[in-house]
Order: C-alpha cells, then sequence, then structure tokens
C-alpha cells in the first residue's frame, strides 16, 4: 500500500469502528434504560402462553447464520475488484449488513422484555450485544479479510 491507500485504509477502518461502537453502546444503553423501566421484573422460561419464548431465540440464531454467510459471500465477491478505495466501501457494507442482522434480533427481544417485563428476553438481548461486540473490526482482521497487505 502506498500512502494515500494507507491514509484511505487507516480512515475507512477508525469510521468502521466507531460505528461498530456505537451500535453496541447504543444496544447497551437501550438494555439499561429498558431494565430499570421494567414494571415486574420476572424470569419465567416456562410460559408456555408466550409464543415468542420460541420464535425470538431461533430468529437470533437464524439472523446470526444469515450474518455470518452473507458476509462471507460478499468478501468473496470483494476479492475481484480492483481499487483499495472499492474494496474498503464494499467491506463496509458487508460489515454494516453483518451487525445490522445482530442488532435487529437484540432490540427485538430487548422490547419484548420490556413489554413482558420476562427477563429471558433482556438475557437473550444481552446476549447478542455481546456478540455484537465480538465482531468488532480491527486493522489486521480487514486486511486479512480484504488480502492487502502492508
Amino acid at each position: 500500500m502506498n500512502a494515500e491507500e494507507q491514509r484511505i485504509f487507516d480512515k475507512q477502518v477508525k469510521e468502521l469502528t466507531t460505528l461498530h461502537y456505537a451500535l453496541v453502546g447504543g444496544l447497551i444503553m437501550i438494555n439499561g434504560v429498558l431494565y430499570t423501566q421494567m414494571k415486574d421484573p420476572h424470569f419465567d422460561i416456562a410460559d408456555n402462553s408466550d409464543i415468542f419464548l420460541y420464535i425470538v431465540p431461533l430468529l437470533a440464531i437464524a439472523l446470526i447464520f444469515l450474518a455470518q454467510n452473507l458476509f462471507k459471500n460478499k468478501l468473496e465477491k470483494i476479492h475481484v475488484l480492483k481499487s483499495i478505495e472499492e474494496k474498503l466501501a464494499a467491506y463496509r457494507v458487508a460489515s454494516v449488513q453483518k451487525f445490522a442482522l445482530i442488532e435487529g434480533p437484540a432490540l427485538i427481544s430487548l422490547v419484548l422484555g420490556f413489554v413482558n417485563g420476562n427477563l429471558i428476553y433482556s438475557i437473550i438481548g444481552a446476549s447478542l450485544t455481546v456478540y455484537l461486540f465480538l465482531q468488532r473490526v480491527s486493522e489486521e482482521q480487514v486486511k486479512n479479510d480484504l488480502h492487502i497487505s502492508g
């Protein structure tokens, strides 16, 4: 990489990292606010009348797999691009899509936990938040994913 490409690379990675931390921070704040505002928090995993106890975990797992597969498919298509700017733009799109597919069920879980007071939803939402945090972006990871040296 030449100096200009390195500057662009550093800027793009910093922006993507900032976006990632903003998404994680937002989920943490939402979880905290909704938890403190719950009327009657309880932990009830055996509530057979609540269909969402089955839907939310299945949706979360399905979207995690979808996020990973879409990201891998997009990475395969990125390698044919020539310029580093094009590669980084495509990588950003793939990363944001992956983050959104993880954040969506986390938000749904947190809101359902607030609405009905069942803490199992908050636990699912917090687990998804931790998983999203673990998907953080680093310069080394981006270089490896895009096969960039330098």
